[in-house]
């Protein structure tokens, strides 16, 4: 009689860890699908979609001439509607900077996460809007 129980209990242990492989694949199987969903994204991801920079209220000053304006901590030098120079204060390096050409304009939110957060459906308009927005 405790003979057939062993059996019996190693026949459902054998099914118990059936059932797990099974799930285990099968939830595997869903993680590596949304994985590789990614992965295409990132792999289509084209910087050239977001467009340049705009001069959304025409007066001669693109958006990232506008950002070193208002982010200037003396009054800039402008020469052909471009900022040549002016002193800058970055808080991650704790430097200044006094050469524009020396500093990046990064938005809030990278253009690669606004991606693959949704925005790889926009179209370019909605794109370069975003891309051109100040307060991002």
């Amino acid at each position: 009689m405790a003979r057939r129980k062993k059996k019996k209990l190693n026949k459902l242990f054998l099914l118990f860890i059936a059932v797990v492989f099974v799930l285990i694949y099968h939830y595997y199987d869903r993680i590596e699908d949304q994985y590789s969903f990614i992965d295409n994204k990132i792999e289509r991801y084209n910087r050239d979609d977001w467009g340049k920079w705009a001069d959304d209220d025409n007066d001669g000053l693109n958006t990232r001439n506008e950002v070193l304006l208002e982010e200037s901590l003396i009054k800039p030098l402008i020469s052909n509607n471009k900022i040549v120079s002016g002193r800058w204060y970055d808080k991650y390096t704790v430097k200044y900077f006094n050469d524009p050409k020396d500093l990046d304009i990064d938005h809030l939110v990278p253009l690669k996460n606004a991606y693959m957060s949704g925005a790889s459906n926009w179209s370019k308009e909605k794109k370069n809007r975003y891309y051109n927005y100040l307060k991002n």
